[in-house]
Formats: structure tokens, sequence, C-alpha cells
């Protein structure tokens, strides 16, 4: 079930280690913050029937988030990933401070880096971590 208290992911499952994907690629975070791929099987080096791999087919969601208030760098660094990923759907999760002007700056940075005919790109902003105690708003649009 779930935890009595608020229990941040990484830390629910760094301590996890029976955690099926922790298995299967020996890490907490494949690459992006959130991955969700289609998976296929192959044989190991060896051929062996008998070891199989799990390897990513192809991503459906990758989803990266930056909560530095007014630091375009940050935000870049994780949009520079989301644009290097080849997956349908991308999520770009921002806190709402200097919402306007860093909301702005994301969306015309992501129409820049992204592949508009290939891929769908989301933002999301949501309150700073700081503030979830005491706001609720959460903004999502399709960028492109």
């Amino acid at each position: 079930g779930l935890p009595d208290k608020p229990l941040f992911f990484r830390s629910f499952y760094g301590n996890n280690p029976n955690k099926a994907t922790a298995e299967i690629f020996n890490l907490n975070e494949f690459l992006f913050d959130i991955v969700i791929a289609q998976m296929i099987e192959i044989n190991s080096a060896s051929q062996s029937n008998t070891k199989k791999l799990q390897a990513i087919y192809c991503g459906k969601w990758i989803v990266e988030s930056e909560f530095q208030t007014n630091n375009s760098r940050a935000l870049l660094l994780d949009l520079n990933k989301l644009a290097i990923a080849k997956s349908e759907n991308k999520l770009f999760i921002m806190s709402d401070c200097n919402k306007n002007t860093m909301k702005d700056w994301v969306i015309k940075t992501a129409k820049e880096l992204m592949n508009m005919e290939e891929e769908n790109f989301y933002l999301a902003i949501v309150p700073h971590p700081k503030d979830w105690t005491s706001k609720e708003n959460i903004e999502v649009q399709k960028i492109i």
C-alpha cells in the first residue's frame, strides 16, 4: 500500500531493490526523470536462449523537470535532454516562479529544439516544491 506519510519517489525507489526496473537496468533513473517505454527481449552477446536482456524499443513518454527559479541555463540542460531523446511524447515540468518570462522562453526554445513533425511536446507549470502545501494550480499545455 501507500506510505502513511509523503515520501519522495527517489527515496522510496532507491530503498526498494526489488523493483523490476532497478533490477533490469541496475539504475534508479534511466537517463531521464521518468521514462515510459515499449520493451523487447533480446539475446545476450553469447546468443544464449536462456539469457535474455530487456531493451528499450521505443519511448512512449519522456519526462524532465526543473524547479530552479530564474535560471534559464538549468532549464536548458533538461530541455536539451528532451531534444536528443526519441519519444512519441515529451513533457517538461517547471515551477511557476517568474512564470510569464520563463514560460515564454521555454516555449520558444522548445519550438527551436524539438522535432515538430514526429513528436508531441507538452509543458506543465506547477507550484514550486516550497509551495506545494499552499498552492494547487497546475497548468498543462501542448506546445508542439
